[in-house]
């Protein structure tokens, strides 16, 4: 047979190769059949046209990577040799087929080279290598290796969403685009304590989030914690970071859960420097936050603390 492989992902009916019959009678001729016997396992996938072997299916590397045949050249007498063959499927390139981005939307006011998703690459090339580029959206956003970043500062109230286009390009140059939407979360603004927003979708049903009443510096979840006189709020559009000016404590709420912490601070109305629970405040008046970083506002200790 003048060839046994093929590529992969060629079309029902590609030739594999032109078979020939060795006779020592010169000048014979010769017909070809698929036939049972040892080496035919896969006789179904192929055909026979004339002395051509042809595929009956399309083949994927990744599924299958060779086929065992077994055929039967017949010369005019009507005798017969069987011999099997092994079709090898050769790996071709394909093109990637989705892109992924760990995240979708970014808070406002964070500054320009801040990172909003991981990008990754559906591919049936196992072990393929991919580059990211930006078709659409460049003014706004950059790629850096497979990170998508923020290319400017974004004010919530100004724009809410960002409409992109990213190619993944594989090694041998195969591309595949896909759109994404990045939303911009909104942090609010503190005035008076409150923080203003969208109020549109409000509809005056109050119901309690977390706390029980007592008034103690307490972690755990919705209605199972505790404040000692909460004082101010804040939030990064994830979180909440709640002051007590009494118990001397930033605490966290996860906005999803309710899931409530302490973030920092010992309870002793001192001011002293540090990290988490071994920092200390002395009547936390005050707390805003840039996305970034929290800035909390001791009344009794006269400072303005930042926490990062």
């Amino acid at each position: 047979m003048s060839a046994t492989s093929i590529n992969e992902n060629k079309s029902t009916g590609t030739t594999v190769g032109t078979l020939d019959t060795t006779d020592d009678d010169s000048g014979d001729t010769h017909i070809y059949s698929l036939i049972s016997g040892t080496g035919s396992t896969d006789n179904a996938s192929f055909s026979i046209s004339g002395s051509s072997l042809l595929t009956a299916a399309s083949f994927s590397y990744e599924t299958k990577s060779f086929y065992s045949i077994r055929i039967r050249s017949t010369d005019s007498s009507g005798a017969t040799y069987e011999e099997a063959f092994t079709i090898t499927v050769n790996n071709a390139n394909e093109t990637p087929t989705d892109i992924a981005l760990s995240a979708t939307s970014v808070p406002e006011n964070q500054s320009s080279g801040t990172t909003v998703g991981t990008l990754s690459t559906t591919d049936v090339d196992s072990g393929d290598s991919h580059t990211y580029s930006l078709v659409s959206g460049s003014g706004n956003f950059s790629i850096s290796g497979s990170s998508l970043l923020t290319a400017a500062s974004f004010d919530y109230e100004t724009t809410t969403s960002y409409s992109i286009t990213i190619r993944t390009s594989d090694s041998s140059g195969s591309t595949f685009d896909e759109a994404f939407t990045i939303s911009i979360t909104n942090l609010g603004t503190q005035q008076g304590g409150a923080i203003q927003g969208d109020t549109t979708s409000f509809s005056g049903v109050v119901t309690t989030y977390a706390g029980d009443g007592t008034s103690a510096t307490t972690d755990g979840t919705g209605t199972a914690a505790q404040f000692k006189v909460p004082a101010r709020v804040t939030t990064d559009g994830t979180n909440l970071f709640v002051t007590e000016s009494s118990g001397h404590v930033i605490r966290k709420i996860v906005i999803s859960s309710g899931v409530v912490t302490t973030l920092a601070g010992d309870g002793t109305g001192t001011t002293t420097d540090g990290t988490g629970t071994a920092v200390q405040f002395n009547a936390l008046s005050g707390v805003t936050t840039d996305g970034t970083s929290l800035c909390g506002v001791e009344a009794s200790g006269r400072v303005i603390r930042k926490i990062q």
